[in-house]
């Protein structure tokens, strides 16, 4: 049997620097790849402002952004037409249903969407906000908020604001991302 010397420490660390020198270069590597793909890349924001875009872009598996401004809306508080506040809201439209014309007796084609958040109001405290909205082929919506006691959710508040959606106070906004080039 032939035995070969060595010496193991040498080897030990040759293997380890050679290691430690492909780490690096990975690493290296990986973010000038992301310093560039960040760089070539855009994220666009589509604004959708008739019923037929926003329902397009729902059918088609699209997320999108609502924004609403109450402001100039048509605002009730608890059935009475009353001055709008100047308030703003915004979420992500991820679940909705759709109604064909007389899908379910309606004779208007919509889309429906709700949506509940936890707030501490500064009067109520702790409340549920529970939102729907509609919007008709007809390019009306409309939007019924609820407060609700988080303890028992009876309905503290009920108010509703209605518009149409090329006036312009209600906006979808749908994101797309592009990659223009890697080098």
């Amino acid at each position: 049997m032939v035995q070969i010397k060595s010496n193991n420490k040498n080897s030990l660390h040759i293997i380890n620097v050679i290691t430690l020198i492909i780490l690096i270069a990975l690493s290296i590597f990986a973010i000038v790849v992301s310093v560039i793909y960040f760089q070539n890349s855009t994220t666009e924001s589509r604004s959708l402002l008739k019923y037929e875009e926003v329902k397009q872009a729902l059918n088609n598996g699209h997320k999108l952004r609502i924004v609403m401004d109450y402001k100039d809306m048509n605002f009730y508080f608890n059935d009475t037409l009353t001055p709008s506040p100047d308030e703003k809201s915004g979420f992500d439209l991820n679940d909705y249903q759709y109604f064909a014309r007389n899908a379910i007796g309606n004779p208007k084609e919509f889309i429906i969407t709700s949506f509940t958040i936890m707030v501490v109001h500064p009067r109520y405290g702790p409340i549920f906000d529970y939102g729907k909205i509609r919007m008709y082929e007809d390019e009306k919506f409309e939007l019924i908020v609820y407060f609700l006691n988080a303890a028992d959710y009876k309905v503290i508040e009920y108010k509703s604001f209605n518009t149409t959606l090329d006036a312009g106070h209600v906006r979808f906004y749908q994101q797309t991302s592009k990659f223009t080039k890697f080098f």
